[in-house]
C-alpha cells in the first residue's frame, strides 16, 4: 500500500493486492480501505504498510478475531476490520482520523 497526500488535505491510498483501487479520504475524517478475497476457513489478514522500507503492522485479523498486540501505535484505536462480513470474503479495513503522518 502506499499513501500519499493531495492538496495537504485529502488522502489518497494506492492498494495494491488482487486488484488496483484507490480510495481519496479527507484529513481527521474516516475512509474505507476495500479488499476483496475468496473465503476459506481460518482466514489470515494482515494489513501492512512500509515505512522507511519497512514493514508496518496497521491491523492484524486471525484465529477468529482482531490480533493487535503488534500494531504499529500509530494505527491504534483508529482501524476496524468489518468482522461480520470476513466470512464473505470482505478484508476492508476503515481507517478513522487520517493524518498526514499517515502519507508513505
Amino acid at each position: 500500500m502506499l499513501l500519499r497526500i493531495l492538496l495537504y488535505q485529502l488522502c489518497i491510498w494506492n492498494i495494491v493486492s488482487d486488484g488496483a483501487a484507490e480510495v481519496i479520504g479527507i484529513v481527521l475524517q474516516t475512509c474505507i480501505l476495500p479488499c476483496q478475497f475468496t473465503p476459506s476457513p481460518n482466514e489470515l489478514i494482515h494489513w501492512q504498510r512500509k515505512m522507511n522500507g519497512s514493514p508496518v503492522v496497521v491491523h492484524s485479523y486471525y484465529d477468529g478475531k482482531d490480533q493487535l498486540a503488534h500494531q504499529d501505535a500509530q494505527y491504534r484505536k483508529r482501524t476496524k476490520l468489518f468482522v461480520s462480513e470476513i466470512g464473505r470474503g470482505n478484508a476492508s479495513l476503515l481507517l478513522s482520523d487520517l493524518q498526514l503522518s499517515d502519507n508513505g
